[in-house]
């Protein structure tokens, strides 16, 4: 009797050990797809942006093309992005990844340079072995 408590105690025990790490390895994986994100953008690398979004995005801006015919707008004539993540927050939910992130970002134009601070909440997805971005939403802040 005790044997087959220790057991059933000893296997719980890994279980629980086995989800924690499972959750410890969905935040790793989404900051690392969060950190390639902030780089396409430092550098105006639509290519790189794109791989990260998944084809079912959706968001209060619209679908996945919404999403990238604004940021081709966004980034026409811009010579360097400098974005600060100031805060992240990162957490599972079920089979999602959700980050929230405050940042500030300046945009260098040959003329002039713009400067936003906002925060965004994005939502990642496991798909074919690969997260990717699924929704999101943005707040201007004021300055």
């Amino acid at each position: 009797m005790i044997r087959a408590a220790l057991a059933v105690v000893l296997v719980l025990a890994f279980f629980l050990a086995g989800c924690e790490s499972c959750e410890d390895r969905m935040v790793q994986d989404a900051t690392q797809v969060l950190d390639a994100r902030k780089k396409a953008m430092e550098h105006a690398d639509m290519a790189a942006y794109e791989k990260l979004i998944s084809p079912d995005y959706q968001d209060v801006i619209g679908d996945r093309a919404s999403l990238m015919e604004m940021l081709r707008k966004t980034f026409e004539g811009v010579s360097k992005v400098e974005l600060t993540i100031l805060r992240r927050e990162v957490k599972v939910v079920g089979e999602e990844v959700h980050a929230i992130q405050d940042f500030k970002a300046t945009m260098y134009s040959d003329k002039d340079q713009f400067k936003v601070k906002g925060s965004e909440r994005l939502v990642l997805h496991r798909k074919d072995g690969r997260w990717m971005i699924v929704g999101g939403l943005r707040e201007r802040q004021p300055d």
